[in-house]
């Protein structure tokens, strides 16, 4: 199992059920994790590791686990079609970054513009993943605070009958 690097180092709690995993640090839920039944089986979740892959892009490729990167197939497509490209370092280092993206933003989006590139056949980085998605921040409109009238609250309050028991 994979845990957020954050919490390398700290006290976790695991509460074990039938189906799943909690994890908790303090008092808060931190995920769930489906439990895995048998042996050698993993879970690894991308998002957990990302940060320590891209700061040493050289234990991707030989990564025991590297089949949990690529969260769906066009991301290893995508990947493959990299190592063609490009030498190895340089690959892994691209789809580290797009893989990075997708975990800070939505993945489905960067799904989406994989599959354009990919299918288009020619090369393409990083860069053009981003370019193909919104990853502006979207504006947030100014709310005008309502004038409160307590008077509606008095007038519920005098509608009230009170009994004594």
């Amino acid at each position: 199992y994979s845990v957020p690097t954050g919490l390398i180092g700290r006290q976790i709690v695991v509460r074990i059920d039938v189906w799943n995993l909690e994890l908790y640090y303090g008092n808060q839920r931190i995920e769930i994790i489906p439990r895995l039944l048998g042996q050698q089986k993993h879970h690894i979740n991308y998002r957990h590791i990302i940060g320590t892959l891209l700061r040493k892009p050289g234990g991707f490729r030989n990564y025991r686990y590297r089949d949990a990167l690529f969260p769906r197939q066009l991301f290893r497509r995508a990947w493959e079609q990299l190592n063609q490209w490009y030498a190895p370092r340089r690959a892994d280092l691209i789809y580290l970054q797009v893989l990075n993206l997708a975990a800070q933003t939505w993945e489905s989006e960067v799904a989406t513009a994989l599959e354009l590139l990919v299918e288009r056949g020619e090369k393409w980085s990083d860069e053009d993943v981003i370019q193909l998605i919104d990853t502006a921040t979207p504006q947030i409109p100014a709310l005008e605070q309502p004038e409160i009238q307590l008077a509606v609250y008095d007038s519920l309050l005098a509608e009230t009958h009170h009994v004594r028991a």
